[in-house]
């Protein structure tokens, strides 16, 4: 699984980085066929925080400006990982 971090309009400090990638890979324990994450992180307006996850030729796309990173990528975590568990319901219910 690639994880690429972009920050929009400014540097992405390390720590910052380090957070949004093991977020990034707690995503792969929800699905095996995630083959890229990308993660876009914005000062423009507020904070805000874009999950593009990449599976099986398709993407699922969430994300959430608030007053810092951290409830940011938290929130937009969690709704990514709602997506994915539906995701994985919809394929075990077909089998």
């Amino acid at each position: 699984m690639e994880i690429n971090v972009t920050g929009r309009r400014f540097k992405v400090w390390p720590e910052l980085r380090d957070v949004a990638v093991e977020t990034a890979q707690k995503f792969g324990k929800l699905n095996d066929n995630i083959t890229q994450v990308d993660v876009v992180l914005s000062e423009e307006h507020g904070k805000t925080v874009e999950f593009t996850v990449y599976v099986n030729n398709r993407s699922y796309n969430a994300g959430d400006t608030a007053e810092n990173f951290d409830r940011c990528i938290h929130t937009a975590a969690e709704k990514i990982t709602a997506q994915l568990r539906k995701l994985k319901e919809k394929q075990t219910e077909h089998r």
